[in-house]
């Protein structure tokens, strides 16, 4: 359980990355996790449900100074396919630029073995991170298609992305996902952050509760197979709850020491 290297100027404020990378923007709602997304809060006025290339800052990995952690696609979805002309070349970047390491995170996770670049073979990119967003039990089976990616020969890794967290998840109720979860190399956690509790009047973007609970099974889980765990925020309905100082509940000494934890693969 290393620690992937810290840049000493952090231009994102996503805890568990360095940069930011959008070779495009606009994406399009998969499921729950979706309803509240900051991506079409952030793009108000804009159609944000069509992509477009993001041709001033498609090369941005270039002038990054350093070894870094880049989130790609953090205001769109790498896989999408109304993104399917420019993936390659965005390959291309990812490749020319092996001192960082790139943390694509997809709900699409059904798309990415048919658009991984040509060169992927077993092994993959070892400065690629494949990730999928769960938000609840129900989207569940997007880590076990996730797992199928890998072979004891790869030599990239795999995370779960569980925010927001808005239900109990257990990565271990059965065999099949127990097998898949072993595969995993990193998780993080978070709550949902918004502008009001959800049903609030005269509001757009809602967040909805968080329960400790979730989080405890979800810790314990990992600590079972000794897999890194990354608790982000615990999201604004905690942070209310517990009336920490930090309104999305981001600060990590505002909480009980248990929860304490970030790790890295």
């Amino acid at each position: 359980m290393s620690t992937l290297g810290q840049s000493n100027l952090q231009t994102s404020h996503i805890q568990w990355t360095d940069y930011t990378w959008n070779p495009w923007l606009g994406c399009v709602r998969m499921s729950a996790g979706c309803d509240f997304c900051y991506m079409h809060r952030m793009m108000q006025g804009q159609n944000s449900s069509v992509v477009t290339k993001n041709t001033g800052g498609f090369n941005k990995p270039f002038g990054i100074q350093g070894s870094q952690k880049i989130f790609t696609c953090s205001m769109s979805d790498f896989f999408i396919d109304q993104a399917d002309a420019w993936r390659l070349d965005a390959w291309k970047i990812i490749k020319s630029t092996p001192q960082h390491t790139y943390l694509i995170l997809t709900k699409r996770v059904g798309r990415i073995k048919n658009h991984l670049p040509p060169d992927w073979g077993i092994h993959g990119y070892p400065n690629v991170i494949l990730g999928t967003s769960i938000e609840d039990q129900s989207v569940i089976n997007r880590m076990v298609t996730l797992s199928k990616l890998k072979t004891v020969d790869s030599k990239f890794k795999l995370f779960l992305s569980i925010e927001p967290l808005l239900g109990p998840v257990d990565l271990i109720a059965n065999k099949t996902l127990e097998d898949a979860f072993k595969l995993m190399d990193w998780v993080i956690v978070g709550g949902e952050s918004g502008d009001a509790p959800i049903g609030t009047p005269g509001y757009t973007f809602y967040y909805r509760p968080c329960d400790l609970a979730w989080i405890d099974k979800i810790i314990a889980d990992c600590k079972l197979q000794n897999i890194p765990f990354f608790l982000k925020q615990v999201g604004n309905h905690l942070a209310n709850k517990y009336q920490l100082k930090d309104k999305k509940g981001g600060d990590i000494s505002e909480w009980d020491p248990r929860y304490q934890i970030r790790m890295w693969p």
